[in-house]
């Protein structure tokens, strides 16, 4: 019996000393940089914005790669102001914690198209019709203003003036595509619609 009361302390004291000595010293300096990551994407159609200036905590960086990705190391750990900025979009700010020693996520940021003020927006989608497959090649144009629809079938038209005006979206292979807005300023108009094959019918 004395033998097993006596492994049974020896073990107790072997994970105490284990215990402590995995505990880090009161006295190691805590790290007080940490690193952020994002993506920045056009918010209408989500195509990359590329050469994206990120700034945040006086650490700066440039959107780039398959992804416009950016990447800001030794950032100060706290609060900061995060700021970007790229020619043909509004700036974009936010308020982010950094945590010293760990790599942080910002996720998608979603840049807005600068527009004169005064004017509005249309923005929106193509599809086939009968499915939920975007068409991209469409080519949109309201008033002075055109486009061409990415991947997924988005477009969008920006400085229009307000009124009425004719909207026409025309691809090879499906039956053009027009209707009357009215844009009124300092607005965004949603407009979508499907394309008919020309084969369907």
């Amino acid at each position: 019996m004395k033998y097993i009361l006596s492994i049974f302390i020896f073990l107790h004291v072997m994970a105490y000393l284990l215990s402590c000595g995995d505990k880090a010293s009161p006295n190691e300096p805590r790290p007080t940089t940490g690193t952020i990551y994002g993506w920045v994407q056009n918010m209408y159609t989500a195509v990359n914005v590329l050469g994206a200036h990120v700034t945040a905590g006086g650490v700066s960086g440039v959107s780039h790669g398959d992804f416009s990705a950016f990447h800001l190391e030794n950032v100060p750990a706290g609060d900061h102001l995060l700021s970007v900025t790229a020619t043909g979009f509004d700036l974009y700010t936010d308020t982010i914690t950094v945590i010293g020693g760990e790599s942080r996520s910002i996720g998608q940021i979603w840049l807005k198209p600068s527009t004169m003020p005064g004017t509005g927006i249309i923005f929106g989608w193509f599809w086939i019709e009968g499915t939920s497959e975007g068409i991209s090649g469409v080519t949109v144009r309201c008033g002075a203003c055109s486009d061409t629809t990415v991947w997924d079938g988005s477009y969008y038209l920006i400085n229009i003036q307000p009124g009425t005006h004719t909207f026409t979206a025309t691809n090879v292979g499906f039956y053009p595509h027009s209707a009357s807005l009215t844009v009124k300023a300092d607005s965004t108009l949603w407009h979508f619609f499907k394309l008919v094959p020309i084969n369907q019918l």
